[in-house]
């Protein structure tokens, strides 16, 4: 099995090619095709991984995934769109996280209303 053998990544690639074949992306446009093809698809941790990054690189253009996670029924996943939009800032910002304010989940509440103190 290619994924547990030790030997190198290229070697681990080349093996899993030819039943997975990938299209050559750079870095950026893979996490672009990730989130905009794969992202439904995604573990809750995973979802949770993929909108911290959207933030952190303030990709504005994930705006409206980030949007739909803030009624994702996974807490975390509401938790981390909030921060999410929070970077992002979008000119609604105010309105949208004081809608979240009142999430069922404390740890979620909690959050949203951090990123409402500091706006």
């Amino acid at each position: 099995i290619p994924i547990l053998d030790d030997i190198s990544v290229a070697e681990r690639l080349t093996l899993l090619s030819d039943r997975y074949p990938q299209e050559k992306m750079d870095p950026d446009n893979r996490f672009h095709s990730l989130v905009a093809d794969h992202f439904d698809e995604c573990v809750f941790w995973s979802r949770a991984s993929l909108l911290y990054l959207i933030g952190g690189m303030g990709f504005k253009a994930h705006l409206a995934v980030v949007e739909n996670c803030l009624k994702d029924p996974e807490p975390i996943i509401r938790e981390t769109a909030s921060w999410t939009l929070a970077q992002l800032e979008p000119a609604d910002l105010k309105r949208v996280l004081t809608a979240q304010a009142d999430d069922p989940d404390r740890a979620v509440s909690r959050v949203v209303r951090e990123l409402l103190a500091d706006l």
